[in-house]
């Protein structure tokens, strides 16, 4: 399909970028690692606090994780949730528990205790894997949920035992946070959609150092994380806890993107670090600022003053869908959010019924954004949230926007209703 695809004009679309790209049937351990570590075993994958992996590293890390991981579910297809801050084991963990079949949860760390408990109540682990920090903290149930930590995990002796059955690529595999505090469940087939669909956007290489200074349990921390990995990129993991740190490494490693969230672009503005500031107009080609809805193009345009010539892209999504629309570093304009990214269809919904309109963005002056992709969530906590989010076919985005005539999207918070 070309550009005048599924509810999007014939207008602006990058050059030598694919509107739509094919998602093989990989699952994440072989199309984001064991596929680059036969490649380039040496090279770097990722890296936090000074401690690389390379990709044959963190591939012989991941199966003996996931041979472990066998030897507490039995070859049985466990629930697990990991409550673990370190991305390097929360990495390995999470790809070889995937590798052991299980279901896992990647909840959200930054939530008050009584959020993380409704959250671990919502999904009803068989088994919490964690750093250890305080276990009846993050499940509120003492002894009626079997845990361990991840260094008691790393002890064990690993599994002979195999999975029970071949894995469904589609099934739900991956549980995140909703919009509303319900768990959507993603399968392999939607994370490697959004992998394939983000790199080919933005473009990524394989020579490229990404900066990932979101929790990796965030989409935007997932879509730091995976696009690279696919691509055979290196994923830097840093925190604008320490500007000095990050400065420094940006600078080191000739980074080339990073993604920053409204209230990080806010402190930023506020609290500006000189050497920070530095190091991002001197070496990244782009800077994303997620937003789940309206967003403000004053920031957008305050920062990009403050940080020179390099783009400052807004991209619009949330955990159900990953990026959906997003401005592209070749050109974009400061009050508007973009297009839809690679592999995203979108089409006029109607925000007072939530319904499809039988009439393309054209004829209209607005509508809520309604989203098709294969990057959508497999599956949802209740058949009730289904109904709320998807509707022939549509995910709701509970954001109202218009279009002009090049494709381009722009948000109106005036109309939208929740």
């Amino acid at each position: 399909m070309g550009k005048g695809a599924v509810g999007m004009l014939a207008g602006y679309w990058p050059d030598g970028i694919n509107r739509y790209l094919a998602v093989p049937g990989l699952y994440l351990d072989e199309a984001l690692i064991a596929r680059p570590a036969r490649k380039f075993p040496d090279k770097v994958a990722v890296e936090y606090a000074s401690t690389q992996m390379t990709y044959g590293c963190l591939a012989t890390e991941i199966t003996r994780v996931s041979g472990k991981t066998l030897s507490l579910t039995k070859g049985k297809n466990l629930r697990i949730a990991l409550a673990i801050s370190n991305p390097l084991e929360l990495l390995q963990v999470f790809i070889g528990s995937l590798n052991a079949h299980s279901l896992v949860f990647l909840p959200d760390l930054s939530a008050p205790v009584s959020a993380m408990q409704q959250q671990m109540a919502a999904f009803a682990p068989d088994l919490l894997i964690t750093d250890g920090k305080d276990r009846n903290q993050v499940t509120g149930w003492g002894d009626k949920i079997k845990a361990i930590t991840v260094e008691e995990l790393f002890q064990l002796e690993e599994s002979t035992a195999t999975v029970e059955k071949k894995l469904d690529m589609k099934s739900p595999s991956i549980a995140v946070v909703g919009r509303d505090g319900h768990i959507c469940y993603h399968s392999h087939f939607s994370f490697l959609a959004g992998a394939i669909s983000w790199s080919a956007f933005v473009p990524i290489r394989e020579e490229d150092v990404v900066v990932n200074l979101q929790s990796f349990h965030t989409w935007e921390g997932l879509f730091g994380l995976l696009p690279a990995l696919y691509k055979g990129a290196t994923c830097l993991f840093s925190s604008l806890e320490d500007p000095e740190k990050l400065a420094t490494s940006i600078m080191d490693h000739h980074c080339k993107y990073t993604w920053f969230t409204p209230e990080q672009v806010i402190r930023m503005l506020k609290q500006p670090d000189t050497d920070l500031v530095a190091a991002i107009s001197e070496n990244l080609s782009g800077v994303f600022i997620s937003v789940s809805g309206s967003f403000s193009p004053r920031s957008r345009k305050n920062l990009r003053a403050m940080l020179g010539d390099i783009p400052v892209l807004t991209v619009f999504g949330f955990p159900e869908t990953g990026p959906a629309l997003a401005s592209h570093p070749t050109w974009y304009l400061n009050d508007s959010v973009g297009i839809p990214i690679s592999n995203v269809d979108v089409w006029p919904i109607n925000p007072e019924t939530g319904n499809p309109l039988l009439v393309p963005w054209e004829t209209i002056e607005y509508a809520e954004v309604g989203i098709k992709s294969p990057m959508v969530a497999a599956a949802f906590q209740s058949a009730g949230d289904k109904e709320a989010l998807v509707r022939d076919g549509w995910l709701r985005s509970r954001t109202v926007a218009s279009m002009d005539p090049n494709g381009i999207f722009y948000f109106r918070p005036e109309f939208s209703r929740k």
